[in-house]
């Protein structure tokens, strides 16, 4: 795969979403994944995009769809670590000759955001299954948002992924005019097409088939 991320006439265009048959995970699930605390990434130091020349739109910091609200906790603009700032960079270098660019709409999130986020999908959880349990709750909200009630600094199983600042939210844009393309729906819609899979889920690519 590096060899073809080099090569800039390779056209991603014609590489189709690798299917994934088993079960979809969610947000819940990725507390599970092992974080090297000893490795040196763990100690980068967080950057403003807007000092790396990459497009960013705090989303959380204005009034747009589906929340039409900015969070009181939400940061003006977007943080990564650095690491991730770099990659990103490559990115962009790779889509120039696609005349699109990123356009990075959230990455690190402070605790109290995190806590915003949750209780909103916990009130959508609440309309969508009334008289649910709190389980049921916990698990519909859990695929959108990490739960932040657990927090405990020294223990990484309870850390909200955007809280390390290597989880970004994005899309693209072109270059022409800044023009966000449409990925098949809203950012953070409460619906299954938000889930982290959902185009490379069987099922769902199954059913948009018919």
């Amino acid at each position: 795969m590096a060899e073809v991320l080099e090569d800039l006439t390779y056209d991603f265009r014609d590489k189709p979403i690798v299917k994934i048959s088993g079960p979809s995970l969610s947000a819940l699930d990725y507390h599970q994944v092992p974080i090297a605390l000893a490795s040196p990434a763990n100690q980068e130091k967080l950057v403003d995009l807007a000092c790396s020349g990459i497009g960013r739109k705090s989303v959380y910091a204005i009034a747009q769809a589906p929340y039409h609200k900015a969070f009181s906790h939400a940061l003006a603009t977007v943080y990564v670590r650095e690491g991730v700032a770099n990659k990103l960079a490559e990115v962009n270098r790779i889509l120039t000759p696609y005349s699109v660019e990123l356009l990075v709409w959230d990455g690190y999130r402070p605790l109290a955001l995190q806590k915003e986020l949750w209780n909103y999908f916990i009130s959508k959880a609440k309309e969508v299954l009334p008289g649910a349990r709190e389980e049921e709750l916990d698990r519909f909200a859990g695929q959108y948002c990490s739960d932040p009630r657990q927090f405990d600094p020294s223990d990484y199983r309870t850390w909200p992924v955007h809280n390390s600042g290597g989880a970004i939210d994005l899309t693209l844009r072109r270059l022409a005019d800044g023009q966000e393309l449409f990925m098949g729906g809203i950012f953070d819609d409460a619906d299954e097409i938000s889930w982290t899979r959902h185009y490379e889920d069987e099922r769902h690519t199954s059913e948009s088939a018919r």
